[in-house]
């Protein structure tokens, strides 16, 4: 129930900084993409699935599990800094606005 006292009246600049942080992620997304597929472009992955040529079982598509193994241990540093930056992005801007809500609040606001 406090949060919908806090917010009273402030729904559209909750609205515009949930649009505006959607927007940031958005742009975030692409630009990553578009590095990692011109990644895989200049490393001949892509290459690599067409020399495969037809193959019959999805076994045949994949690397050797210890390739696996090394790429998951590549990846899980980034993906993790990766996820915290995300996170950060999604939920710090809602805390700050919660922050200044709460200094903002009129006295005996927070006990209807």
């Amino acid at each position: 129930m406090e949060g919908w006292t806090l917010a009273k009246g402030r729904m559209g600049s909750l609205l515009g900084l949930l649009v505006c942080t959607w927007l940031i992620y958005m742009a975030m997304y692409f630009v990553i993409a578009f590095l990692a597929i011109l990644g895989f472009f200049a490393s001949g992955v892509f290459a690599h699935m067409q020399a495969a040529g037809d193959a019959l079982t999805f076994r045949d598509l994949m690397p050797s599990p210890g390739v696996l193994a090394g790429l998951v241990v590549l990846l899980l540093g980034p993906g993790a800094f990766l996820y915290g930056a995300v996170m950060t992005l999604l939920c710090a801007p809602f805390a700050s606005a919660c922050r200044q809500l709460l200094d903002g609040s009129p006295q005996g606001a927070l006990e209807a």
